[in-house]
């Protein structure tokens, strides 16, 4: 795993932990039973870690970057949330962004 500036999870358990004590603390502890905004189902799980990769922004930053995504997915109609992984460790560190709910 790359050496990043901020505390990352070392294992598959540690991200999940913390996803789910990020979840249950934006989300609500039943986070779980959210009803999707598709289909209407109330049933979520965690899915992979994605890397989501970003292109240069000309003429301001000469290189693209890549951010690990975690996804959290409908377990009937597969809709996707993406949550930064890294957020999850340092949810501070983030600007408060408005949510799509």
């Amino acid at each position: 795993m790359p050496n990043f500036p901020i505390p990352a999870p070392k294992t598959w358990e540690e991200l999940q932990s913390g996803a789910n004590a990020w979840l249950s603390e934006q989300w609500g502890p039943d986070w779980r039973k959210r009803r999707c905004p598709y289909c209407e189902n109330e049933a979520w799980v965690l899915g992979d870690v994605l890397a989501l990769q970003t292109v240069p922004r000309w003429p301001t930053q000469a290189q693209g970057a890549v951010h690990p995504m975690l996804q959290v997915v409908c377990t009937k109609c597969s809709h996707s949330v993406l949550v930064d992984a890294l957020s999850i460790f340092q949810p501070q560190q983030r600007e408060q962004r408005p949510t799509m709910y």
